[in-house]
Order: structure tokens, then C-alpha cells, then sequence
């Protein structure tokens, strides 16, 4: 089992609040604040278990299409607990808070959930049923190298208010450097020291 902890450098909350009111995430930002020599910067998607009270949906699902945190030498993870928080109120999980998470950090880099150049809904579902049964006994799972470029356009919110979003296509590398570089130039634009 890997370890959560509260990442240092924290987003203000009139940036964060700024970021909100125009889309921006706050993770990328927080990775590229607390970057250091001891913690690295990954991407991918944080799988949370829902109870679904608001989804309908119990076990695991994807809180963020894309996210970004910093791990240590020990892989443990690094992350912005009230960015986790705001995902769960935002998104509408019904799980346990972020500083009681069982978690455990896994490479996604073999999972495919394309087929004909499209993300393949029965394939994302497939695999959210498998993550079900493989990490049963953790709280969040934390996916490197695994995450999806959203489509916002075809976004909805059901009869409970959770959001649903479908997605354009899995994210690459070259996805997650062009969002690193966009916080680099937020960091820069805000002030904050780096």
C-alpha cells in the first residue's frame, strides 16, 4: 500500500477560485509548485470507490478525466487535499474523505481503452469492473500514465446532479506536457514562487 500525504506548496484560494471560474485545473499547477528533488511530478486518472448515492454506479470511477500529483522515492503520493476534496464535492462521490484513503499507485501505461480511434465506453466500463475486483480493498487508486483528454461539449449532469463526461481520446505524454507547460506559465503569472 502506498501513502497519501498533503502536498506543501498549496494553491491560494483566490487562484484556485480564479482557476475554477475559467475551467483551469489546480493540479497541475500544485505538481509544478511542489516539484522538487525529492518529488516527482506523474499524470494519469485518480479512481475513487463511489458508494453512488448520486452515480448509481458503486465502486471504482474516474474523479478527474486527467490529473496530475507528485510521488516520493517510496512512491507515495503527494497531493493537494483540498483540490481532492473540491473533485469530490464538484463531482458528486459519496466516498471517504482524502486523509482516510487506503490508496495504492499503479502503472496504467498498458491500459487501452481505444478501439476505431475512439474511446471505447464498453472498454472504459470493462476496465472500471476489473479495477473493481483488483483493488477491492483500497479507497482511491492512483493511475500513472493513464488518463483521458475530456470532451466537455457532450458533458451532462444526471437527475442527481453528478456530472458525466464523455472523452476525446486517451491522453499521451505530449497532452500532459502541453497542461505542465500551462501551469509553468501560470506560476509565472501569478507570482508564485517555484
Amino acid at each position: 500500500m502506498n501513502k497519501l500525504y498533503q502536498v506543501k506548496e498549496i494553491v491560494s484560494p483566490d487562484i484556485r477560485l480564479s482557476l475554477q471560474q475559467r475551467e483551469i485545473g489546480v493540479c497541475n499547477l500544485s505538481a509544478i509548485l511542489n516539484e522538487s528533488e525529492e518529488l516527482d511530478i506523474m499524470y494519469g486518472s485518480v479512481l475513487v470507490r463511489d458508494r453512488g448515492k448520486h452515480s448509481n454506479l458503486k465502486g471504482f470511477d474516474t474523479m478527474f478525466p486527467w490529473h496530475f500529483w507528485n510521488v516520493d522515492k517510496d512512491n507515495n503520493v503527494w497531493d493537494d487535499m483540498d483540490n481532492l476534496v473540491n473533485g469530490i464535492e464538484g463531482n458528486k462521490f459519496d466516498c471517504k474523505p482524502p486523509h482516510q484513503w487506503r490508496i495504492k499507485l499503479v502503472d496504467g501505461s498498458n491500459w487501452n481503452c481505444m478501439e476505431n480511434g475512439k474511446v471505447s465506453d464498453v472498454k472504459v466500463d470493462k476496465l472500471r469492473r476489473d479495477v473493481d475486483k483488483w483493488y477491492k480493498d483500497y479507497d482511491a487508486v492512483y493511475v500513472y500514465n493513464f488518463a483521458f483528454v475530456p470532451d466537455l461539449e457532450t458533458s451532462y449532469k444526471n437527475e442527481l446532479g453528478m456530472p458525466f463526461v464523455k472523452y476525446k481520446k486517451q491522453m499521451d505524454w505530449d497532452d500532459a506536457e502541453f497542461a505542465l507547460t500551462e501551469a509553468e506559465q501560470m506560476v509565472q503569472y501569478f507570482g508564485l514562487k517555484k
